[in-house]
């Protein structure tokens, strides 16, 4: 015999993909690493489930030329290369700045984006960037 108790119940959680803070990220993603990003919905929960309006985001390129010891992301062996680490800060960095500029329209989950122009970053302006993000500025 089976028996079944509930422990806990969650609302789902779900953002439109067509929403400004998604398309933000999926285009700032689709221009550094020149693919059509999608998104999509993963079972289980993220820590995005504690924020209004909030998702998971974190670019992620399968490589062919990984060595066979690099295990899949969050698990055993995780790696990823120096060069795909700054390619995502930069997007990170980027997408951050953008993401800033968006005039979320509170309660009806419609967002305006502002007239200022879509910042880009530059390989020589990363570190100062960074810098300015981990201090606060």
């Amino acid at each position: 015999a089976c028996t079944y108790r509930c422990l806990g119940d969650a609302v789902p959680f779900y953002i439109e993909p067509t929403s400004p803070e998604i398309r933000t990220l999926l285009d700032t993603y689709g221009e550094y690493t020149g693919t059509k990003a999608e998104a999509f919905c993963i079972g289980g929960g993220t820590y995005a489930r504690h924020f209004k309006r909030a998702c998971a985001f974190g670019p992620h390129e399968e490589h062919e030329d990984e060595p066979a010891w690099v295990g899949m992301e969050h698990g055993p062996d995780e790696g990823v290369s120096e060069a795909d680490l700054k390619r995502a800060l930069k997007i990170y960095i980027v997408t951050i700045a953008r993401l800033m500029e968006l005039d979320l329209a509170e309660g009806n989950g419609i967002g305006r984006v502002t007239k200022k122009a879509a910042p880009t970053l530059g390989d020589s302006q990363v570190g100062a960037a960074f810098f300015a993000l981990g201090s606060g500025c």
